[in-house]
């Protein structure tokens, strides 16, 4: 899974690594709705360089249930602006079995697939799409800009709003050129 995962990054990384270097502008925000601009200045990005793609790192906890303790976790995030794509890799563990996880969103498409021990794809349920929210709950500055620190991810689920995961920004890089 952790090839998958490198190989996609790296060929996602190939498509920015030679693009242009440019700032971003207020020009290049003056078509946005006020309140767009107004946050674009308080995460401080405007007259730094356009983000292509970012790296980030964070560290929290994923269940599969409300009444599940979280499985502490780490994961590496890799996104890519021009054509929308996040490839998310996820090390975790629940009483003391290692998880890998993947998550691919490319061309509008998503998949996940988590392995236990590494060998394991399936736990033979049949899970259907429902609506998510990521509400944020904490800001941080890193780098020069105010960045979202601390979110949680909320399935919208018929039977209940479930929290299945909590996420703590570690670090970010922009533009990456490489795999790390």
């Amino acid at each position: 899974m952790k090839k998958q995962y490198q190989k996609a990054v790296i060929t996602e990384l190939e498509l920015t690594k030679n693009a242009k270097i440019e700032l971003l502008e207020q020009k290049d925000i003056a078509h946005l709705p006020e309140m767009v601009q107004r946050y674009l200045h308080y995460v401080n990005v405007v007259g730094k360089e356009k983000v292509r793609n970012f790296r980030a790192e964070f560290l929290g906890g994923i269940r599969s249930s409300s009444t599940d303790a979280y499985m502490p976790l780490k994961s590496v995030q890799y996104n890519f602006i021009e054509n929308p794509t996040r490839i998310f890799y996820i090390v975790a563990k629940k009483k003391g079995i290692p998880a890998k996880g993947l998550h691919l969103y490319k061309d509008e498409q998503a998949i996940m697939k988590v392995k236990i021990f590494g060998l394991f794809t399936t736990d033979g349920k049949i899970y259907k799409n429902y609506p998510w929210l990521t509400p944020v709950v904490s800001y941080t500055d890193i780098n020069g800009y105010r960045l979202p620190s601390g979110a949680k991810l909320i399935y919208k689920h018929p039977s209940e709003d479930f929290c299945y995961g909590e996420f703590n920004l570690v670090n970010i890089e922009y533009n990456c050129k490489t795999l790390k």
